[in-house]
């Protein structure tokens, strides 16, 4: 048995108790979750975000993801999610830096990009990569470096940049 917390229609909240060191959260009667030492296991719904939307596994979730203009000289972020900043490096090379680390950099990137800001030529990102050599710089748990190419093979900067990391 568990503990259980059960908030019921017709009778309020209700608990029951034993010494299992276990946590179930009820509506209605329905277990959605249950906190054990193990961690805390959702019930088939998964989580339920506010606009109704739902995760059941967080296997396939982007671990991080950003929205960014690279512009001459800077990078602005227009939108992200545990990303801490995009470093501007050099026309056509940024470095994304994640606000919380992974746990190794085995990590996938998936991104695109549109056209360059003097608006020529469609842009493509390249991971880890320096835009200014072409040498390869190995992501690591923190960031992970990209250059910005057009079809001719310059670097150049893009008014929109998005990537999604997953792990």
């Amino acid at each position: 048995m568990t503990t259980t917390i059960n908030a019921s229609t017709s009778n309020g909240l209700v608990t029951t108790a034993d010494t299992s060191g276990n946590l179930a959260l009820q509506a209605n009667g329905t277990t959605i979750a249950t906190a054990q030492s193990t961690g805390l296991n959702l019930a088939s719904t998964g989580l339920v975000f506010s606009d109704s939307t739902t995760q059941t596994s967080g296997s396939g979730v982007a671990k991080a993801w950003v929205n960014v203009n690279i512009i001459s000289g800077a990078s602005v972020i227009n939108a992200s999610y545990n990303i801490s900043s995009v470093t501007y490096n050099a026309t056509g090379d940024i470095t994304v830096n994640f606000t919380n680390a992974f746990v190794d950099a085995n990590y996938i990137a998936t991104m695109c990009a549109g056209f360059s800001t003097s608006g020529a030529n469609p842009s493509f990102l390249i991971a880890n990569r320096i835009a200014s050599n072409g040498n390869e710089q190995a992501p690591t748990t923190t960031a992970m470096r990209f250059s910005i190419d057009n079809t001719t093979g310059n670097a150049n900067n893009v008014k929109y940049a998005y990537i999604a990391f997953f792990r």
